[in-house]
């Protein structure tokens, strides 16, 4: 039971870097198009740090 948890729990945190990662560059594309988003991409940076942090206590619990 542990060990499939673990698997589990492996993919879901790959899946999870890849969607961040893909978001991190749409917003980089976007941010060179439309600089005056600037305060809103740092509301999301921090929205992105917030749901890392909640992922490590997560994995390590």
């Amino acid at each position: 039971m542990r060990d499939s948890y673990k698997n589990v729990s492996r993919v879901y945190t790959k899946w999870f870097f890849i969607i961040i990662i893909v978001f991190w560059l749409g917003l980089i594309v976007y941010n060179l198009f439309v600089g005056q988003f600037y305060i809103a991409v740092g509301h999301i940076i921090a929205v992105l740090l917030l749901s890392i942090a909640g992922l490590g206590k997560m994995r390590f619990k």
